[in-house]
């Protein structure tokens, strides 16, 4: 799809002018609020309760599929287990789960790492569309997406290029809202969140309300979260770099107790509608992000990022014939964000992008009576600038189009996927003539240049169910990807990473194959209220602030476990090498100039590691009272374990790769009865020695967490109050996978609380 058909959108652009500021949090309360008291009583949704279907995923398996049937390793995170996750960035909220860990570019930008791999190899997506925001690019650079407005994330680890392109090579992310209404919603109805405290002092509210006539379907939400320096417990530099900067003499500021520069404000909503039908949908929907934090690495430099964001969709399901359903999904995102230096602008980036998916669901084939797929195509396109003294990259296009191919077929008790998928994908480059490199003298694009490559990626997975509660599962697949635009041209100066970095022209696309083996048991009898599912994994006991899905169902029995392991071998990995030399910001090579030189460079890599969980209740509710003669609900309490590794070599050198996180285990107590719940964890990551030339290993270090919530009920309104209380030993701790983790540790002892009213 070529960049032209943006001017179609041009009609948005009056969108622009809406900012939403802290009172519009409130508005879509207040307005569901009027519309309900003049409006007929429609009763609220009964509260979750045990007998709930199981969540359907739709991350993954575009068939749809319960968490415990998914054959690839699939998470999922929502309702209150959410609320009390939330962090003031994805991917600190998304940390914790199996595999899951985060670039922690300080408490306002961080990205999720899955198995080892982020970046490009990492899909960001709202409701199966790309996010097209330039998160990827920088660790500095926030994703444009506030945990505080999402109803559910899903995130699928290991490959998903199958379904989403090259960018899912390592996993995908997918943030599910309900701003294109999917369903009939018949009279009012809306959240309202509010919470404060933490170790960034937060203050933050969002609302949302619903509200149609059982055809129409209208959604409003607004949010907005305002933070301080982060609280931290001791030095924000590690006694291994204060060590280091003692040796280089001179005056190093030093700080402790806080990091500066921190603070973040964020505000945002969205407009939303759809008509629906028995049979499907069909909508839009506006949303506006925005957001202005401190980099932790430049201590006068602000950013400040807006992205507009307009989606369409539409879905007509239950079709005579071979097609028995169609699905329809766009994104356009108009995105900027300005780093601001000492109150100056300094860069300006944009990246204006589209995307859209169609896809079908066949009919039985043939004889395959049982065999069920989906086949589809995705379009993007997109265009990236950055403009002032640190454009690293020239102005850019990029422009996919892929054919994708997805089949289920059930054996016995168990059923084998496959499919693949081909790609064809364009990335050019436009000569600027501002930029010259001052050690040579040459401008640094001086011409246009254009690269094209043709992924095609292809993926097999059985899941078998065995006797006495046990399965297994396999996934083997092959992936490849397109090098994105700054492994291709990145030739410039980027502060908040201090390198210099410069990327090669002459890339092949990526290319990788995974092999992904696991095992899962569930027993003991009876379903009992407050479970929840995690395919892959054991899941936690719902609404207790666990890892994985917070439904209060278990289909499966009360004792749970599972392992996976798997290998992701490279025959050309795209990442960045220190050379040894340095360079100044204008280029100019200089033994002691502020900026390491930074060159992509292709090398043979694997990426080994495993997965494990555990859930065990230790004893349910009623019994036990009854047992030693107490009156009342003893309540039920379970017993959860979860262990994750992943190791990364450098083939070629037997090196370790960098910002690879170490072991790390967990131990939770969860407590629930039929109002309340408690949770106490112990979190531990082992010390990580295993670090490239250059990078400095971190310490081990041990984090205890506590947290509660209690639900009532106000005539049909539903209230949960949360308090969670972090670090408890007001530890140092200090993340493996982030390049600030000798400046800017995790924060310290703090305590935070928040309310959600349901109406």
């Amino acid at each position: 799809m070529h960049f032209r058909y943006f001017r179609y959108f041009r009609y948005f652009r009056y969108f622009r002018y809406f900012r939403f500021a802290p009172w519009v949090a409130l508005t879509p309360l207040i307005v569901g609020s009027l519309a309900q008291a003049q409006a007929p009583a429609v009763p609220a949704p009964a509260l979750e309760s045990s007998t709930a279907p199981p969540s359907v995923v739709v991350t993954g398996n575009p068939l749809g599929s319960a968490l415990q049937d998914m054959v690839s390793p699939v998470s999922s995170l929502e309702g209150t287990e959410l609320k009390l996750r939330a962090q003031g960035s994805l991917g600190e909220t998304l940390r914790h789960l199996p595999g899951v860990s985060s670039t922690y570019f300080g408490p306002a930008s961080s990205r999720p790492i899955i198995r080892g791999l982020d970046g490009e190899r990492i899909r960001v997506m709202q409701n199966g569309v790309g996010n097209l925001d330039a998160s990827a690019l920088s660790f500095d650079h926030a994703v444009s997406i506030d945990p505080i407005a999402i109803d559910r994330v899903e995130v699928v680890r290991g490959p998903a290029a199958l379904l989403y392109g090259g960018n899912a090579i390592g996993g995908a992310v997918n943030v599910l809202t309900n701003r294109i209404p999917e369903k009939a919603i018949q009279g009012i109805q809306g959240t309202f969140d509010t919470r404060f405290g933490g170790d960034t002092s937060e203050r933050g509210a969002g609302s949302a309300v619903e509200a149609g006539n059982g055809r129409f379907a209208l959604h409003a939400d607004g949010f907005w979260r305002q933070t301080s320096d982060l609280s931290i417990p001791g030095f924000a530099r590690s006694a291994r770099q204060r060590a280091l900067d003692a040796a280089a003499g001179g005056s190093i500021d030093q700080p402790i107790g806080r990091v500066p520069n921190t603070p973040s404000r964020t505000s945002g909503g969205a407009l939303g509608g759809a008509l629906t039908w028995d049979d499907g949908f069909a909508g839009l929907s506006y949303t506006n992000h925005a957001s202005n934090y401190g980099s932790p690495a430049e201590r006068n430099v602000r950013i400040d990022l807006h992205s507009n964001r307009y989606d369409a969709a539409a879905e007509v399901r239950n079709l005579p014939g071979l097609i028995t359903s169609v699905k329809w999904k766009a994104a356009y995102t108009d995105y900027v964000h300005r780093e601001i230096d000492g109150g100056i602008v300094g860069t300006n980036f944009f990246n204006r992008g589209i995307e859209t998916r169609l896809e079908a669901v066949h009919a039985a084939l043939g004889s395959l009576r049982n065999l069920k797929g989906v086949f589809g195509v995705q379009v993007s396109s997109a265009r990236f600038a950055a403009l002032g003294p640190e454009a690293l990259v020239p102005p850019t296009s990029t422009q996919t189009a892929a054919l994708y191919l997805y089949e289920e077929l059930p054996l016995g008790r168990g059923k084998l996927s496959f499919g693949g998928r081909i790609e064809r994908a364009a990335v050019s480059a436009r000569a600027d003539v501002t930029l010259i490199d001052a050690s040579t003298g040459r401008l640094r694009f001086a011409a246009d240049q254009s690269s094209r490559f043709a992924p095609a990626s292809a993926s097999i997975g059985l899941l078998q169910a065995l006797a006495q509660g046990w399965s297994v599962t396999a996934n083997l697949a092959h992936t490849e990807r397109a090098p994105s635009f700054s492994e291709l041209y990145a030739n410039g100066a980027h502060a908040a990473t201090g390198t210099y970095e410069i990327g090669s022209a002459g890339f092949t696309a990526e290319k990788s194959n995974a092999l992904d083996l696991g095992v899962r048991w569930s027993g003991g009898t009876g379903a009992r209220a407050g479970t929840g599912t995690n395919a892959g994994g054991s899941g936690s006991a719902g609404d207790t602030g666990g890892t994985g899905s917070s439904r209060n169902h278990e289909p499966a029995g009360p004792h749970s476990a599972s392992l996976s392991v798997y290998q992701n071998r490279f025959d050309n990995y795209l990442t960045g090498f220190t050379t040894g030399r340095n360079r100044d910001a204008d280029g100019s090579i200089n033994p002691a100039g502020e900026l390491r030189e930074f060159v992509y460079r292709a090398a043979p890599a694997r990426f080994t590691g495993f997965e494990a969980e555990g859930r065990v209740r230790l004893f349910e509710r009623v019994q036990w009272f009854d047992r030693v003669g107490l009156p009342g609900d003893g309540g039920t309490l379970y017993l959860e374990a979860r262990a994750d590794a992943v190791r990364a070599a450098n083939l070629a050198t037997g090196e370790a790769l960098p910002r690879i996180a170490p072991l790390r285990t967990s131990l939770a107590l969860n407590y629930a009865l039929a109002r309340a719940t408690w949770r106490i964890e112990a979190q531990h990551a082992a010390a990580q020695t295993r670090t490239p030339a250059g990078e400095l290993p971190t310490d081990g270090y041990t984090l205890w967490n506590a947290s509660g919530s209690y639900r009532f009920s106000i005539g049909t309104t539903r209230v949960l109050a949360w308090l969670k209380a972090t670090n408890l030993g007001n530890r140092e701790a200090r993340l493996a996978t982030s390049v600030l983790r000798d400046s800017v540790p995790l924060g310290g002892r703090a305590l935070a609380a928040g309310v959600r009213i349901d109406f």
